[in-house]
C-alpha cells in the first residue's frame, strides 16, 4: 500500500484527483489533502506515513526552492514528489531531486497514468526492501537460508506482511496453501520443511538471543506463527 498526500491550492481538483486514483488503483490510499505550503510541510515533516506527494501548489521558482529546502527528511522523499502544474511548460527536476514526474494538470487521465506508473515502481521497491529486511531478521536468528524451509518461511512472512489476511490467519489453510501453489508442492511438505528450518534455527541460535527476540522468560522453541508475527513486528 502506498500512502499519498495531495498538495493543491484547488481543493476541488484535489478531491477529484483523489477519487480518480481510488477508482483505478487498489494499492493506494490518499491519507491527506493540503491546500497551502505550511499545511503541506507540517504533514511531510511531522508524519512518517506519507510515501508519495502529488505536488500541485502554485509557487514561483524561489518559493518552490525554499519549500524543498524546508523538508526535514530529505532522503525519504527523493523521487517521491509528482509535480502537477497549471501551465504547459514542465518544470525541471528539483535541484534537490525530489520530483520523479512532472505533468500538466489539464490532462487528468495522463497524470493518473504517470502517478500509477510511479506507484507500481514504489511497490516493487517496497517489496524488495521488505524481503531484504526479512532475510536480515532470519539471519540474525541463525536460519539457514540455503534450505527450502527457510525460503518457505520467507514467503509466508511476505504474504502476511502484505496484509492479505489481516491479523487473523490460518497458517496451513491460508498461507501454506498459497506457498504450495508457488512451488508445486503440498501443504504437508511445506509444513515439514518449515519445521525443519525452525528446528535447525533453534539448535544453532543462542538461548539468550532467542529469549530476548521473542520476549520469552524461559528457554523454549517458538512456534511458526510466533516467528512470523514477531519478525513482522521487527520490520
Amino acid at each position: 500500500m502506498v500512502n499519498i498526500l495531495i498538495a493543491d491550492n484547488d481543493i476541488n481538483y484535489a478531491v477529484n484527483l483523489m477519487n480518480k486514483l481510488n477508482e483505478v488503483n487498489n494499492n493506494i490510499k490518499v491519507l491527506n489533502i493540503s491546500n497551502n505550503e505550511n499545511a503541506t510541510l507540517n504533514i511531510i515533516n511531522n508524519y512518517d506515513n506519507i510515501d508519495l506527494v502529488v505536488f500541485a501548489l502554485q509557487m514561483d521558482k524561489p518559493e518552490e526552492s525554499n519549500f524543498f529546502r524546508k523538508i526535514v527528511k530529505k532522503d525519504k522523499y527523493i523521487n517521491c514528489f509528482i509535480r502537477l502544474t497549471d501551465n504547459q511548460i514542465k518544470h525541471e527536476k528539483s535541484e534537490y531531486g525530489f520530483c520523479a514526474i512532472s505533468e500538466t494538470k489539464e490532462n487528468l487521465d495522463k497524470s493518473i497514468i504517470s502517478i500509477n506508473k510511479l506507484i507500481e515502481e514504489k511497490l516493487i521497491d517496497e517489496k524488495n526492501n521488505r524481503k531484504s529486511k526479512i532475510i536480515n531478521e532470519l539471519e540474525y536468528l541463525e536460519y539457514d537460508l540455503s534450505i527450502k524451509g527457510t525460503q518457505y518461511l520467507i514467503n509466508a512472512i511476505e504474504i502476511i506482511a502484505d496484509g492479505e489476511f489481516g491479523e487473523v490467519y490460518n497458517l496451513e489453510k491460508d498461507i501454506y496453501t498459497l506457498i504450495k501453489n508457488l512451488y508445486n508442492s503440498s501443504v504437508h511438505n511445506i509444513k515439514n520443511n518449515v519445521n525443519r528450518a525452525n528446528n535447525s534455527m533453534y539448535l544453532k541460535c543462542e538461548i539468550e538471543k532467542l529469549k530476548s527476540y521473542f520476549g520469552f522468560n524461559v528457554d523454549e522453541k517458538p512456534k511458526t506463527k510466533e516467528i512470523i508475527n514477531t519478525v513482522i513486528r521487527k520490520l
